[in-house]
């Protein structure tokens, strides 16, 4: 498809997002998804209101047969690109892709002020991947003694998700492979009292096991 900017009608968008996150699908369920609020043949009515107005666009965009709706091969999609990308990373951490990228990629909301139920499941499962790529990466870079890098990785997801123990426990374990007790008990204790005050919890047991390792360093 020509790399031009496409005008498009608000329900034109929603189908077209669904088909982009989302693997080929039946036409019922596109119908559902896009009309959740009314009886499945009112919903099938309007998506076939919706095809017949895509007309001009639909060779380009959309691959249709009786049953399913898919997007058409020739349509590049953002979050496509970077899961490929994270695929990449997990796989093979020592030839990483090129970080830039993928941070440019992860700094995108999924369709910000979108609130339709297959939305926000797609958001939170992007965010959770995100979170937990960046650890890998971090847990790797970390056992080949490239501290600093670790550090900052683990650091940009602690900024991103103050609460989120793992991400801290990692802060803590590139203070401690670098003989720095002081500051891991300084992470350790700035966690402890955050989790108390926002939660109302203490810290969990791999935490109080990084904990027994400052006292012997």
């Amino acid at each position: 498809m020509s790399d031009q900017t496409l005008r498009t009608h608000a329900m034109t968008q929603r189908l077209l997002a669904l088909l982009a996150l989302r693997p080929r699908l039946q036409r019922r369920k596109v119908a559902a998804a896009l009309w959740p609020e009314v009886s499945e043949e009112r919903a099938a009515g309007n998506l076939r209101t919706l095809l017949w107005r895509l007309q001009s666009l639909r060779s380009e965009l959309l691959c249709l047969d009786d049953q399913t709706i898919g997007l058409s091969d020739n349509v590049c999609v953002d979050v496509h690109e970077l899961e490929h990308l994270q695929s990449r990373l997990i796989s093979s951490p020592a030839s990483a892709p090129p970080l830039a990228r993928l941070a440019e990629l992860l700094g995108r909301e999924l369709l910000p002020g979108w609130s339709e139920d297959w939305v926000i499941f797609e958001r939170e499962r992007l965010r959770q991947r995100d979170l937990h790529l960046w650890e890998r990466l971090a847990d790797w870079q970390l056992h080949h003694d490239q501290c600093w890098d670790a550090l900052e990785m683990a650091l940009s997801i602690v900024e991103r998700e103050p609460l989120r123990e793992s991400a801290h426990r990692l802060v803590i374990k590139v203070h401690l492979q670098e003989g720095n007790a002081s500051e891991a008990m300084r992470a350790y204790a700035q966690y402890c009292a955050m989790a108390q005050r926002e939660l109302g919890i203490g810290p969990s047991s791999e935490l109080r096991a990084l904990r027994a390792q400052m006292a012997v360093l």
